[in-house]
């Protein structure tokens, strides 16, 4: 199978599990904020806690977060998928144990 590339990231933390739902709900708008400081990035969204669905028994110890991009060829000179991934760890690297 080809790998999927779909165009976008898919990004999940997990926070300590005593952390309490307002933290959590902080955290999720800071890492969003963090990752929307790259140019690529058009939107993010982010979930908390299990999917709608049920099937994932995770609390609101867990972000996921939904970071859509422009096309390749609207990218900054020379960027690349893995340098870009690189660049947004570096700067969630301010979370030690989220991400």
């Amino acid at each position: 199978m080809p790998p999927l590339e779909e165009g976008n990231l898919w990004i999940r933390a997990t926070l300590p599990q005593d952390i309490s739902f307002d933290t959590s709900v902080s955290m999720a708008d800071k890492l969003r904020a963090v990752i929307a400081q790259s140019p690529e990035v058009t939107q993010t969204v982010s979930q908390m806690g299990r999917p709608d669905d049920g099937t994932d028994v995770s609390t609101f110890n867990n972000i996921e977060i939904s970071a859509a991009l422009k096309p390749a060829d609207e990218w900054r000179k020379n960027l690349s998928k893995p340098e870009l991934i690189k660049e947004m760890s570096d700067r969630l690297a301010q979370f030690p144990g989220s991400i």
